[in-house]
């Protein structure tokens, strides 16, 4: 792992070299969604699993892969989540998790996509809903109040400048980041689900979001919603 993935007009590099990469999506990486123990206990993996996963990303040749986004308490789970309270209340078990995976990745040369919120609500891996009932807040104001976007940029922040037990590495400093996204699937959020006009609200929400990141982390590349906001994508790119 050669320093920051950086991008010059359309194309990546490593230093001076053209970076592509090709390999799987991994939501497990980081918390196990599925065969649960009946207390949850293995809801987060531990060393053994997260050395299973990435050793599998490097014998197929991945260089890089996306996890999920970080998980919101409801009180409708009894498994433990990353946020789990307003105003910067974390679950420290889980944050330790995700840095030592990521200092796992630089051993086996594997750089991560992260977004930082799921805009779903699965069982046990909740989203927008939850993070806005933290405020008594809909989730469909989550991309346009000012107190959601707020609170949502405290998350930024204290993810951004999380410093990592394992490695030390503050976040925004580490390399085995390929790139942050705003959220898994905004625009596939349920209630803007079909709806175009909302594109434009997702759309500004992005930008935002991505020059707030940059204003903390400008080493890091900041990746668009993609799938079916390509104006969202475009205008992403074209600025950062």
């Amino acid at each position: 792992m050669n320093g920051f993935v950086t991008r010059r007009g359309g194309r990546l590099f490593e230093g001076e070299t053209p970076f592509r990469f090709l390999g799987l999506a991994t939501p497990d990486l980081f918390y196990n969604e599925a065969q649960l123990l009946p207390d949850f206990s293995n809801h987060f993996p531990d060393e053994f699993e997260m050395r299973d996963s990435l050793e599998t990303l490097r014998q197929i040749g991945a260089t890089a892969t996306r996890t999920f986004g970080l998980s919101v308490q409801s009180p409708r789970d009894r498994a433990p989540a990353f946020i789990v309270g307003p105003d910067g209340q974390y679950n420290e078990t889980a944050f330790r998790t995700l840095d030592l995976l990521l200092a796992l990745c630089h051993e086996y040369g594997v750089r991560l996509i992260i977004p930082f919120l799921d805009s779903h609500s699965f069982q046990n891996i909740r989203g927008f809903d939850e993070f806005a009932a933290f405020y008594g807040k809909p989730g469909e104001a989550f991309f346009t109040d000012p107190q959601l976007r707020e609170a949502y940029h405290r998350l930024i922040r204290d993810v951004l400048n999380r410093r990592n037990t394992v490695s030390g590495l503050l976040y925004k400093d580490d390399p085995a980041i390929l790139a942050w996204q705003p959220a898994n699937e905004p625009l596939r959020y349920f209630p803007y689900r079909g709806k175009p006009q909302n594109e434009r609200i997702i759309t500004e929400w992005t930008l935002e979001t991505a020059k707030f990141v940059k204003s903390i982390d400008q080493r890091h590349l900041f990746l668009a919603a993609g799938g079916d906001a390509r104006a969202t994508w475009r205008a992403t790119i074209s600025i950062f």
